[in-house]
């Protein structure tokens, strides 16, 4: 999760660069914050922990809406970069920091976040353990992830076998992540499609029903990626 992640495997998954992906990623994470600041003022869901923070542009839109922010990165170029602009952040990955975390005996967050993290994690059972030790009761968790909810997966089932890439350990829908949830600890408040590409529906391409799909979308987690907000219960 060096340079070569940053640039040449990223591009291979997404695209595009991690760099010359910059705008569509803070025009995400502004997405999401809309969709939690009402759920967790900085009044009182102050403390903000990010796992997997990379350039900490999530972590920068909270500073500045006046949130207490800390991220846990295992990039070294990363965890530079972001603590050079202010974020503060510590080079270290989630299992090994979460359970330092609970050794030290340190206070639960607030609200923590993980996107694109959990999938690569092969001990889902322990990460949902040290998920419930970090964010406290009446804490919210937020997960982006891919949906195996999604198009690809019900219309494109070989597409979605040659892309899977081979570092995801797990692959989640909806439900599934609502069950897994509940098991630890966590009710699924809200989810919602991050990608929006209706063209990926059965006549998607199709204005009238590009369309419908589009509105959908926007109100469902029908994506091939999904942003998930987890209320960690009392």
């Amino acid at each position: 999760y060096e340079h070569d992640y940053f640039e040449q495997e990223y591009r291979n998954q997404y695209g595009r660069s991690y760099t010359e992906d910059r705008q569509a990623i803070l025009a995400r994470n502004e997405i999401r914050f809309a969709k939690l600041k009402e759920l967790a003022p900085v009044a009182t869901h102050p403390q903000v922990l990010e796992v997997g923070s990379a350039a900490g542009y999530f972590l920068k839109i909270m500073q500045e809406a006046g949130y207490a922010v800390r991220g846990w990165e295992i990039s070294e170029a990363m965890t530079k970069y972001s603590n050079a602009r202010g974020i503060k952040t510590v080079r270290q990955d989630f299992l090994r920091g979460a359970a330092l975390h609970e050794k030290q005996q340190k206070q639960p967050y607030d609200i923590v976040a993980m996107f694109y993290v959990l999938e690569h994690i092969p001990e889902q059972k322990l990460a949902w353990q040290k998920l419930a030790g970090l964010v406290r009761p009446g804490g919210y968790l937020l997960l982006a992830l891919p949906s195996a909810g999604g198009p690809t997966f019900h219309f494109h089932r070989q597409r979605w076998y040659d892309t899977h890439p081979l570092d995801h350990s797990v692959d989640y829908s909806p439900r599934s992540l609502k069950l897994a949830g509940r098991q630890f600890g966590f009710k699924l408040v809200s989810a919602f499609s991050e990608g929006i590409h209706p063209q990926r529906f059965p006549l998607g391409a199709y204005r009238l029903p590009g369309r419908l799909y589009r509105a959908a979308l926007e109100h469902a987690p029908l994506g091939d990626t999904i942003f998930a907000i987890l209320l960690r219960e009392q």
